[in-house]
């Protein structure tokens, strides 16, 4: 979140546990590695790939409260 506010790179894609819960309930079978989720991200979301890591983060994160 750091690097896509603040330092306005909307291509981040960090992969936390949240992040990767949500992308195999929403898109199944996708790579297992953060680094490999990372590089699919980028590709499938593009060039402003952060903002849906954001929503996917928050998706799980409340499934979790």
């Amino acid at each position: 979140m750091i690097a896509l506010f603040s330092l306005e790179q909307p291509d981040a894609f960090p992969v936390d546990t949240h992040v990767a819960r949500s992308l195999a309930r929403h898109y199944g079978d996708i790579p297992r590695s953060p680094e490999a989720l990372r590089r699919w991200g980028q590709r499938r979301f593009g060039r402003y790939a952060g903002y849906a890591e954001a929503a996917l983060f928050f998706d799980d994160f409340d499934r979790t409260r």
